[in-house]
């Protein structure tokens, strides 16, 4: 009796559901159209020979008409027939010549298109997806999931929540910190013997990074800084070489005016030394860079693409397609996916491809005639994604990746178990690998602009594919530049090949939407692609700021696109509470959701006024007020449920805390006579403080001199510094530890988190404030200031 393996779609165009089938007996394919009530009528018959077949049906080349994929399991090839929409099929397109590590595929749109994929299990227990063109082609055979590695790392915490340890495939390393929460220390494993540490002004700013084990120094970098925090110099110490001093000059704007590396040390670059000079113009375009008296100069059309480059007699060429990604610099052509990513490179040797995920992290990396060279798996639970692991093309594992609590790369371990340790400048961007032993293995130099120069210093060292910022290296050609998740960045140029995804708000002057980093890149980095940020600044990015809101999301569908609405308006969170303050920057969020309404339903469900809580809750988001509502049986609705919970004590951290913190006064507020809170109630919660309670006991101070900055309106109210030992009240360093009732309210934590806030309960002292800098006072001399505070 024959058997039947059988598929189903409306091969012929007429709305109603069709069967194809592969006699398994005598090897013919037999096409069945559907007659719309359950019944099919005659069948014809494709031809013979398909006894070997197995067929997935799909549109793979995005004509409307059903196609069908088909594995060869005889001859081990997979093809793909295109559907003609009559219940035929053209000629077969080849897709593998050799499938026999794989099995029958699945179909599905498995990364950032909207093309057809297809996906397949191989020999070796990996899933594998191939990538449609939408033309009818699949290619990649890239790794979705592969089989557990059995390795495992335990995290360990403080009461903080601060990440003290983490032990995992490299060992074990400890890290400490100093009571603003700045990492201080990390200690490697015991066998490397490595401790790198980092110190910081009392403005919170990094001055000194560097690795050191015994009387041994790997590497330290000490910098001095201007009043605005910018690197003027920094003092480099590495091992096996002798001392450098890197000078630095910035323009009015900010932005990078001279460099040098000199063997000298001085309060300026010396005149015997060859740096190099930047002009731009208006808009941060760089418009010469000059080193001894060599001159590169560019020009550029009106949306700010780079046309030339001329240096000397020499003149090269850049080209852009529509969307404004940059296709040609002269010497290679470079293509991009719907979505700006850079998906095609051909140099003068060869053409690689390049594969994204649904969230836009490049996955796979292919050589035409070679085919694919690597796949890179990735863990989103950071504030970005980090690469977790990558594999070569035949999907074996060559490494995995750990990181340190700044979520720079701390660590990679090789199949065997052996482990290299990562350490890095006050940009992040790795200088010195070492093995487990504490050995060289290699180490790194960068230009200001972040061309790197890698000297070996073992024999046989490990590839490492984090370099600049201590960002992914594309590793097949340099060509790629830096992958910086959004866009490639060329150190070169000193530009994105790419304009920025995130668009300029309404008021903000204009800019270049290729510039790197502003133009600042010796003290600003920018790993998302999207917006730049100073580390070590205690102010979080557009990749790090939540917005508050979001977590209604999951409670309606209807706040899918509401919680969209509030990404587009407010998507540039961190930058927008700078300029407008947090209330500003949780307005931003009110304007769309109505939180300020749940926020008084918070206070009425307390209270017990749960029908006021319930207009309060309407008069926010309609949707999500509607969980207000009693449910039918005379229940709490989701509102209520969620919000109507025990008070929270929370524990006061009145021991160890030190250090200075600021606050931007309000003008009714007399330093000399010390300052008190608004409020009188001492049962109100400090998280009820950071989301607006009106009647809060509580006095927020911030770690972050920008931040007070920020608050007295840059200059126009004036500034204290308060010395925290000095402070009898009780305190809460809300910044790492702020309870709250509920996830719902996590985003004061982000606030807290991002503001570096401080409360202070009831009053501070007169002696606790130890600077009062009146109206009027230049954020530079503040800065200068607090670094000379004791």
């Amino acid at each position: 009796m024959a058997t039947y393996r059988l598929i189903s779609l409306d091969f012929n165009g007429d709305g109603k559901c069709d069967v194809l089938a592969i006699n398994s007996t005598d090897g013919h394919l037999y096409f069945y159209p559907g007659k719309g009530d359950g019944t099919l009528g005659t069948r014809t018959d494709l031809g013979q020979g398909w006894g070997a077949f197995q067929l997935t049906p799909g549109d793979f080349n995005g004509d409307g008409k059903p196609d069908f994929a088909a594995d060869d399991t005889s001859a081990h090839k997979l093809y793909v027939y295109p559907g003609t929409g009559a219940g035929t099929f053209a000629t077969r397109i080849l897709q593998a010549d050799d499938w026999t590590p794989y099995g029958q595929p699945v179909t599905g749109r498995f990364d950032a298109g909207t093309n057809l994929d297809i996906a397949a299990t191989d020999t070796s227990n990996h899933l594998r997806w191939w990538r449609g063109d939408g033309a009818g082609h699949l290619s990649g055979a890239a790794i979705a999931t592969a089989p557990a590695s059995g390795q495992k790392t335990t995290y360990g915490y403080d009461d903080d929540s601060r990440q003290t340890s983490q032990t995992g495939p490299s060992g074990t390393l400890a890290y400490a910190y100093d009571p603003a929460g700045n990492l201080t220390s990390t200690t490697l494993p015991a066998a490397n013997g490595y401790t790198e540490k980092r110190s910081y002004d009392n403005a919170g700013r990094l001055t000194s990074i560097g690795s050191t084990k015994g009387t041994t120094t790997l590497a330290n970098w000490q910098l001095t800084l201007d009043d605005a925090g910018r690197p003027t110099r920094v003092d480099a110490t590495r091992l096996g070489k002798p001392a450098s001093y890197e000078y630095y000059t910035y323009d009015s704007a900010g932005r990078l005016l001279t460099d040098c590396t000199s063997a000298t040390v001085a309060a300026q670059c010396p005149d015997t030394t060859v740096g190099t000079t930047y002009t731009y113009d208006g808009v941060g375009n760089r418009l010469t860079a000059t080193t001894g008296g060599t001159t590169t100069t560019y020009t550029y059309d009106a949306a700010d693409q780079l046309n030339t480059a001329v240096t000397g007699t020499t003149t090269r060429t850049y080209t852009y397609d529509n969307n404004g990604n940059q296709t040609g610099d002269g010497t290679d052509t470079y293509a991009y996916d719907a979505t700006n990513h850079l998906v095609s490179l051909t140099t003068p040797s060869a053409t690689f491809t390049y594969g994204y995920n649904a969230d836009g992290d490049r996955t796979t990396a292919s050589k035409t005639g070679t085919g694919l060279q690597r796949t890179t798996v990735w863990d989103p639970n950071n504030d970005l994604p980090q690469a977790a692991a990558d594999y070569n093309g035949n999907g074996t594992l060559t490494a995995t990746y750990q990181y340190n609590p700044l979520e720079q790369i701390q660590s990679q371990t090789l199949p065997s178990g052996v482990a290299y340790f990562h350490h890095h400048d006050q940009l992040g961007s790795v200088t010195d690998l070492t093995d487990a032993n504490g050995q060289s293995q290699s180490s790194w130099t960068y230009t200001a602009y972040g061309q790197s120069t890698q000297t070996d210093t073992a024999t046989h060292p490990p590839a490492n594919p984090f370099t600049y910022t201590g960002q992914y290296t594309e590793p097949t050609t340099p060509a790629a530049g830096y992958n910086l998740r959004a866009r490639n960045y060329d150190p070169t140029t000193g530009r994105f090949t790419a304009t920025d995804p995130i668009h300029l708000r309404q008021g903000e002057p204009y800019t270049s939407a290729y510039t790197y980093a502003g133009d600042q890149p010796t003290y600003a980095v920018d790993p998302s692609g999207r917006c730049w940020w100073i580390p070590n600044s205690g102010s979080k990015s557009c990749w790090t700021t939540k917005i508050p809101g979001t977590d209604l999301i999951p409670f309606a569908s209807s706040m899918n696109a509401i919680g969209n609405s509030i990404a587009d308006a407010c998507k540039s969170g961190a930058a927008y509470a700078e300029s407008n303050g947090r209330w500003g920057w949780t307005g931003c969020v009110d304007e769309f959701t109505g939180v300020n309404a749940f926020r008084k339903a918070a206070d009425c469900f307390s209270a017990g006024n749960y029908g006021q809580a319930t207009l309060w809750g309407l008069n926010g988001v309609g949707t999500a007020g509607l969980f207000a509502l009693p449910g039918a049986a005379g229940d709490a609705g989701w509102l209520k449920n969620r919000l109507f919970m025990p008070p929270v004590t929370v524990s006061a951290h009145t021991e160890g805390l030190g250090g200075y913190a600021f606050r931007g006064l309000r003008p009714e507020e007399d330093p000399s006579a010390g300052l008190e809170s608004v409020g009188s109630n001492p049962d109100v919660e400090a998280w009820r403080h950071v989301v607006q309670h009106n009647d809060s006991p509580w006095i927020s101070l911030t770690r972050d001199p920008k931040v007070a900055w920020k608050y007295s309106g840059e200059g126009e109210k004036s500034i204290v510094a308060v010395d925290l030992s000095q402070v009898d009240s009780e305190m809460i360093d809300a910044a790492a530890h702020l309870p709250t009732p509920d996830p719902f309210w996590d985003f004061a934590k982000d606030a807290a988190w991002r503001d570096k806030e401080i409360l202070v309960k009831f009053n501070i002292d007169a002696h606790a404030i130890v600077k009062h800098w009146p109206v009027g006072t230049s954020f530079e001399e503040v800065m200068r200031d607090i670094s000379e505070l004791d």
